[in-house]
């Protein structure tokens, strides 16, 4: 399967999600490359998408941003911190910010050979 063909999920993933060892692997943010489809890894860097009708519009867009898997374009990395856009299954995008130590899921059909 090519990198391309790996499709990005539109659904909100629910904050006690843990990957499925058969499809997606677990990575840190210094490993990240162009293509690849992930979701930031942990309790406490992703937004609960059960709260996203009842919370407040900035909190909203925290749910928006990382509560669903994204494929990562146009990536940069300086001084410990990795910035990439991030594209969503609906097509929309959003700048991501994070130091290199953080964990990501990744969707293994997603990865480089």
């Amino acid at each position: 399967m090519d990198k391309q063909s790996c499709t990005v999920a539109v659904a909100f993933v629910p904050l006690n999600y843990l990957n499925d060892p058969e499809t997606e692997d677990l990575i840190f943010g210094d490993q990240l490359v162009e293509d690849m489809v992930v979701l930031i890894e942990g309790r406490l860097s992703r937004a609960n998408p059960d709260n996203y009708q009842t919370t407040s519009p900035h909190d909203q867009h925290r749910i928006q941003e990382t509560a669903r898997w994204c494929r990562v374009i146009s990536i940069r990395r300086e001084d410990g911190v990795i910035t990439f856009i991030g594209e969503y299954g609906d097509g929309t995008k959003l700048k991501r910010s994070y130091h290199y130590s953080f964990a990501w899921y990744v969707k293994k059909a997603s990865m480089p050979d």
